[in-house]
């Protein structure tokens, strides 16, 4: 019994880890990148391109996401496949200020709006309004 009760405790301490997993490494991330951002002058309170990363292996369901975002004024970069096992790349973008817990929140949100639509979320990136040009331009250097 004391055995038994040892391995449930092991296997909920475990299961417990890892579900708290994803909301640390977003949180990881989003100050990593802030914080390497501001150390280069950048000013993280001005309207930057965020790009979003979603993956399928079925066109029509990454199609009704992008519709549902797009309702949100996020903008269609892409839809291609990447690879021979027939997974399909969906990248959006969208202009806007974002905040550390603004972008966290947002993690999540679309973490769960691609499970309503079957498919996955893989991260976001961040670059200058002005794709044709670096992050670091002079126009976004908070001085």
């Amino acid at each position: 019994m004391k055995k038994q009760l040892t391995t449930l405790l092991v296997i909920f301490t475990t299961i417990n880890l890892f579900s708290q997993l994803p909301k640390i490494v977003f949180e990881d991330d989003v100050d990593e990148v802030y914080t390497k951002m501001e150390l280069k002058g950048i000013d993280t309170d001005s309207k930057l391109l965020y790009g979003y990363f979603f993956y399928g292996k079925d066109e029509d369901l990454l199609k009704q996401l992008n519709r549902e975002l797009k309702k949100e004024e996020f903008t269609f970069v892409r839809a291609e496949p990447i690879d021979d096992d027939g997974m399909i790349i969906l990248h959006l973008e969208k202009v806007e200020k974002m905040t550390r817990e603004k972008l966290r929140k947002r993690e999540l949100y679309l973490t769960e709006k691609a499970k309503e639509f079957e498919v996955d979320y893989n991260g976001w990136d961040v670059g200058n309004i002005n794709p044709e040009l670096p992050i670091t331009t002079l126009s976004l250097i908070h001085i």
